[in-house]
């Protein structure tokens, strides 16, 4: 059923009868961001063996309470200001036993191994022609500033090899096998012998992990902390697997990161979705071939972002490594995954912050996709995304407009459960206004805490941009804004068809309090994206009863 308009006026926040039930709502029809799984660690008998074997990261709500609970049960702290805890196989079912009872419990889940997107090597000879395929010939890359312009989580990398002394390491260094090669078509230095990068010897950095989700969690927390302009992920979790990883990856992007990952290499059989290429804000990259299709192994979904060269692709060979295919030059090699499509992309977002440094995370993001040269069936589709990146066109195209207060795709991003909650907009204002965007996939919805004084009514305008874009009202105790059946804490909503405005009106005749605003892209249309101009007035309570 299309839900029609709600009543506009509301009295003390009190839900209007003849507002209409919406489907998930906030979703546009699809599935919500997945919350967190909060199930128990299984006890080490029958069929969770193999899980209570393992250890467990657990988040708990940050503070002092949930760190004396855990840390007297042995946990290892991961990071103090997301609550995160590695916590042995023994002793994590009590752990979270005790988080969950006194409310503090967010997720448990095992410290599973992070799986690197690279696939089997073919036989050949390397040439390296995956760098014009991204980088014109005639655009030089633009004067790289001390600080790393791009940051990649891997396990180690060789520091030895000639193309990759320009590389610093944060964390203790471990493998250098996938690491090398991955740095190697990002960075790796023009030095006449073997082959080159993308942006050859632009400063890097790599944030070593130890390959599992606890070990890539603290990595990209080391690398958004850094603010690393850009961050390449290389590897992947089963979808829903280390939730802590999407807490990290959303504190990355909060913080202004671009983040890029590798779609995974399993297009031909099982063809699963992977963490972090299908989380909200994160690039996801497939891979294509010497003639620009995509590679029959390269993961296609509703995900996919871009596309890069990721087959027959020449890299730098650490020592001792000898998973490659040999090339005519020592220290070299061949190697097939979206390991290494997904560097390329990383490594022209970095080029691209680093000679417009005036873009947001949400800019540059955004500006690759729009800007990427369509490859297959007209438009966006799930092998090939967007298309490939056009490093001319994300140079001189106008710079989108920034998204503000990213990530803010559900209450629990903005209410202080995950980061330190969002101040409610507007707090002294009568008027205020935002430009915001939605990505059906990777941006679904935009929520924001809205201050609602005392004896004053709020009155929304919601102006759509591209496709239809609706707007929700929730109460002050609402705890998500997805839903299958109208929660009491739904306070109003106006569902306009096509690109007509939505206007609803709230009012509040207790203490001042703050409402949480939710924005999302209608269901039944075809379109991925969409903008808004969401538009503030308070008035009086009587001035609103007129």
């Amino acid at each position: 059923m299309t839900p029609r308009r709600a009543p506009a006026r509301l009295l003390a926040l009190a839900v209007l009868a003849a507002l209409p039930p919406v489907a998930l709502a906030g979703a546009g029809g699809k599935p919500p961001v997945p919350a967190p799984p909060t199930a128990l660690p299984p006890a080490p008998t029958g069929i969770g063996q193999l899980a209570a074997s393992r250890p467990w990261v657990i988040g708990a709500r940050p503070g002092a309470a949930s760190a004396r609970l855990v840390r007297a049960r042995g946990g290892r702290l991961l990071d103090a200001e997301l609550g995160l805890w590695r916590v042995g196989a023994g002793r994590a079912r009590p752990v979270a036993m005790a988080l969950r009872a006194r409310g503090l419990l967010r997720h448990a889940a095992p410290d599973v191994p992070a799986r690197p997107a690279q696939a089997a090597p073919p036989a050949g000879e390397p040439a390296p022609w995956y760098r014009p395929v991204v980088v014109p010939a005639a655009i030089p890359p633009p004067a790289a500033p001390a600080a790393p312009v791009l940051g990649l989580v891997e396990q180690g990398v060789d520091g030895a090899h000639p193309d990759l002394t320009h590389v610093t390491l944060s964390g203790v260094p471990g493998a250098a096998v996938h690491g090398s090669a991955a740095v190697s078509v990002a960075t790796g230095a023009a030095n006449g012998i073997g082959t080159y990068g993308v942006w050859p010897g632009a400063p890097t950095r790599v944030y070593t992990d130890d390959g599992t989700c606890s070990g890539a969690t603290a990595a990209v927390l080391r690398a958004a902390r850094e603010r690393v302009p850009v961050l390449n992920m290389s590897y992947g979790f089963p979808d829903g697997g280390c939730p802590s990883h999407l807490e990290a990856t959303n504190h990355a992007y909060g913080l202004g990161t671009v983040l890029v990952a590798s779609a995974g290499n399993s297009g031909d059989r099982d063809n699963p979705r992977f963490r972090p290429a299908n989380d909200p804000h994160v690039l996801s990259v497939g891979a294509i071939d010497e003639t620009l299709s995509t590679t029959a192994w390269s993961n296609h979904n509703t995900g996919i972002d871009l596309v890069a060269p990721g087959s027959r692709v020449p890299v730098a060979r650490a020592a001792g490594d000898t998973g490659l295919d040999p090339a005519p030059f020592a220290g070299y090699g061949l190697a097939d995954g979206t390991s290494f499509s997904a560097p390329q992309v990383a490594a022209l977002a970095a080029w691209i912050r680093t000679a417009r440094p005036g873009l947001s995370q949400t800019q540059a993001d955004a500006l690759l996709r729009r800007t990427a040269h369509d490859l297959g069936p007209a438009g966006w589709d799930e092998r090939n995304g967007w298309g490939l990146p056009d490093l001319a066109a994300a140079l001189a195209a106008p710079a989108p407009a920034h998204d503000p207060l990213e990530p803010n795709d559900d209450i629990r991003w903005v209410d202080g459960r995950h980061f330190a909650a969002d101040p409610p907009l507007w707090r002294r204002a009568r008027t205020g206004a935002l430009r915001g965007r939605l990505d059906r996939e990777k941006d679904p919805v935009d929520v924001y805490p809205v201050h609602l004084p005392r004896g004053a009514a709020l009155r929304l305008v919601l102006t759509p941009v591209a496709a239809d874009v609706d707007i929700e009202v929730f109460r002050p105790r609402a705890r998500t804004v997805f839903y299958t059946r109208r929660p009491a804490t739904l306070v109003t909503g106006s569902y306009a068809a096509g690109l007509r405005r939505d206007r609803v009106e709230v009012s509040n005749r207790g203490p001042a309090t703050r409402v949480w605003v939710s924005v999302w892209i209608d269901a039944g249309q075809d379109e991925l994206e969409a903008g808004y101009a969401l538009r503030m007035t308070r008035v009086p309570l009587r001035a609103a009863a007129r």
